[in-house]
């Protein structure tokens, strides 16, 4: 099992319950699991200075994933809840934006003997 630090953000619609929705769709349980969640944080938006505020939060999981699985993932949900990367303009709003911020993935001991 691997842990990572996942950033989760948005700034269109009801942020938090799309952010509660996006945790609940990314941590199955079973692949993905919850470790810890933060506080919800209001950042004024970068780049684009003109849209709303943006709703932040850090999630810690452990997951049996490998690195781009958990990408390809994280995307999935992002589609899932609207998100249209193709219709977008950098650093312009979005309902909800999962990126990978940090990971730990270790081999097992067992895959080290066999591998």
């Amino acid at each position: 099992m691997a842990e990572a630090l996942v950033a989760l953000g948005g700034n269109i619609g009801d942020v938090r319950d799309t952010l509660d929705r996006a945790i609940a769709a990314f941590c199955d349980g079973e692949k993905v699991r919850l470790l810890a969640r933060s506080s919800d944080y209001r950042t004024p938006p970068w780049g684009v200075e003109d849209q709303p505020p943006f709703v932040n939060l850090c999630i810690a999981v452990e997951t049996s994933l490998a690195p781009r699985a958990l990408l390809t993932r994280a995307k999935a949900v992002e589609r899932a809840l609207g998100r249209d990367r193709s219709k977008e303009r950098r650093w312009g709003p979005r309902p909800v934006d999962i990126d990978l911020i940090a990971s730990c993935w270790r081999r097992s001991r067992k895959s080290r003997r066999s591998g």
